[in-house]
């Protein structure tokens, strides 16, 4: 299904607006709910009649979506202003002849330009502040955008911290757990994200979740981004500590307790900027799967409950076979 919406976008962005509504008639007859195959459809059809026939699909799927609200206004603004006329031959206005990077939206030039002049808005800085908006712009434009620049970025911060609280600096030199890191790091972001992207699609499917795994690997991806900026405190603990950061004796933090004081004021910003990620993950969990803050919520608690739950059912049976 989201192949298919998505080949449906590529093709429409290529200026092929008839496989385009193949591509996305096809996606929206094999889920009637998929409010972004709509609304690209949208952009695909000809004529103001079918244009908003699918963008009232899209608001019965999502009343509050602002870019079917504000297409529909446009076509009844329209309709009030105008005789009805026989549907155009060339392009609609909705569709400008430059390629596009999102559903277009708007019937007026400048409405358009204005548009887009909202979505040069960095996400890096707009999930922050907006993160239920700025990931439905996300996954409406590009899901695939920096997903995995920012799950290799995240997974290397992971590895630092898994590195850190097993004073592996005990066992190697830090120069060569940073050149591990480089490589395990990225190579466990990857694989997390995609672990998460499908089994948090079927976890959030139990509680009315309409997300595709692409799109909650975005959700994941993005909202991770504070925890990402976090390990720029590693350069002061570096500075401050060195090696001790990964090493379980410390002479240098017990000899000078200002140090350690500095030390726990860089742990504690790391701290805040993990749970506002965490607070980001739920929101664009939330976004993505099409419910509530508290859906996605339940979706992490009970997906990690049953994921523990199954390994150490595992462990068990493993242990209680060897001891056999």
């Amino acid at each position: 299904m989201s192949d298919l919406r998505q080949q449906g976008i590529t093709a429409l962005k290529a200026g092929d607006k008839k496989a385009a509504q193949q591509f996305l008639g096809r996606a929206v007859q094999a889920n009637p709910q998929d409010e972004q195959a709509w609304l690209w459809l949208s952009a695909a059809v000809e004529g103001d009649e079918r244009r908003q026939a699918c963008l009232e699909r899209v608001l019965g799927i999502n009343p509050d979506n602002e870019a079917a609200q504000r297409g529909l206004a446009a076509i009844q603004q329209r309709q009030a202003q105008q005789s009805p006329e026989p549907a155009p031959t060339s392009p609609p206005a909705l569709l400008p002849a430059t390629p596009i990077t999102a559903p277009p939206e708007y019937a007026r030039e400048e409405d358009l330009l204005r548009a887009e002049e909202q979505q040069v808005h960095s996400p890096w800085l707009a999930i922050w502040t907006r993160p239920r908006e700025t990931i439905r712009r996300i996954v409406t434009s590009d899901p695939t955008r920096y997903v995995i620049v920012l799950a290799m970025l995240s997974g290397f911060g992971r590895y630092l911290n898994v590195a850190s609280s097993r004073d592996a600096g005990d066992i190697l030199p830090v120069v060569w757990l940073f050149l591990l890191g480089m490589v395990l790091g990225p190579l466990g972001g990857i694989a997390s994200v995609y672990f998460k992207g499908f089994y948090f699609r079927w976890v959030g499917s139990w509680f009315g979740g309409q997300a595709s795994g692409e799109e909650v690997r975005a959700a994941f991806a993005w909202s991770a981004v504070p925890r990402i900026f976090a390990q720029l405190m590693w350069i002061p603990e570096l500075l401050l500590v060195g090696g001790e950061m990964f090493t379980s004796a410390t002479p240098t933090m017990d000899a000078n307790p200002l140090l350690a004081l500095l030390l726990l004021g860089c742990l504690g910003i790391e701290l805040v900027l993990v749970l506002w990620s965490f607070v980001l993950q739920v929101l664009c969990l939330g976004e993505v799967h099409r419910f509530s803050a508290w859906k996605a919520l339940a979706t992490l608690l009970v997906g990690w409950f049953a994921f523990l739950a199954v390994i150490f059912s595992l462990a068990a049976c493993v242990l209680l076979g060897t001891s056999l």
